[in-house]
């Protein structure tokens, strides 16, 4: 969609550089555009090696402040025991993953605010 953006979207640049998206237009226009952008490159250490592998993974929520990015390098060691403990309270996260289980164990108590 940005890289369409209608006339009304665009701001001059800096210094006499091109024109650019205006951010305000954005946050107005984009569903679910943030303010900080979040990278993280790594390889597959432990399945495989596919998009939805990707970091930062995403969970999504149907409110717009309480959707969450989580990207990091780390070994969870009490992944089956947080795993288990967010299904005994009604959660089910789509695998047992260490990113996937802390992300969900982090959004439970988001989504409980």
């Amino acid at each position: 969609k940005l890289g369409r953006a209608p006339p009304d979207a665009l701001i001059p640049g800096a210094n006499g550089e091109k024109k650019r998206v205006d951010p305000g237009w954005v946050k107005e226009n984009v569903p679910f555009a943030g303010e900080v952008v979040l990278s993280h490159v790594r390889y597959g250490t432990d399945s495989d090696n596919g998009v939805d592998r990707c970091h930062p993974m995403l969970r999504e929520s149907n409110w717009l402040t309480r959707s969450l990015l989580l990207a990091g390098n780390f070994n969870i060691t009490n992944n089956e025991d947080l795993f288990s403990s967010l299904v005994q309270i009604g959660q089910h996260p789509r695998e047992l993953s260490d990113t996937v289980t802390l992300l969900e164990k982090i959004g439970h108590f988001v989504d409980k605010e």
